[in-house]
């Protein structure tokens, strides 16, 4: 239980008060101190690994499953609607990223189908963004004067409470 606890988010100190008799006159200092000892056991933090690591193969997982479905979407060609003959396909026919790029249909009285598919420009946007393509674009759309200040490459004479004299000579 404690172990779940913290993988779950909760403080060492909350996960052991769940998951342990804990007096109602006990310090949290004290509590804090048995959490901790808890946390050190290699039975413990072996477990507490094992949890994390399959938590961020999970969230890896599904970002892969969410890139998936804009690739899908971006990428789809709408004439997967439509078989060899001309005749367009209900939705069980459709391959899976033709599938992906419906976003709802309507089947008429007479049988007849309509698909209205996603957005595919707000995918590429996304999957453009996911890919970096608008770097060189935000770059261009820093602060000016840490833009200036880069270029000069420390090369500035700061402002200072008496100017140089200046030559008479010039």
């Amino acid at each position: 239980m404690f172990v779940r606890l913290v993988v779950s988010g909760e403080p060492y100190i909350d996960a052991y008060m769940g998951a342990y008799d804990v007096k109602p006159d006990a310090s949290r200092k004290s509590v804090k101190v048995a959490a901790n000892r808890v946390a050190q056991r290699v039975p413990v933090r072996a477990k507490l690994a094992e949890l994390r690591a399959a938590i961020t193969d999970e969230m890896i997982v599904e970002r892969i499953a969410v890139l998936q479905e804009i690739m899908r979407i971006a990428l789809a060609d709408p004439r997967g609607i439509v078989n060899d003959k001309g005749q367009m396909r209900m939705v069980d026919e459709l391959d899976t990223r033709t599938a992906a790029s419906v976003a709802s249909f309507e089947i008429s009285d007479t049988g007849g189908i309509k698909y209205k598919f996603h957005d595919k420009n707000a995918a590429l946007e996304k999957a453009a963004k996911i890919l970096g393509l608008y770097q060189k674009d935000n770059r261009q759309k820093t602060d000016p004067l840490a833009e200036l200040l880069s270029q000069l490459n420390g090369n500035v004479m700061g402002v200072t409470k008496n100017p140089p004299p200046e030559d008479e000579d010039a």
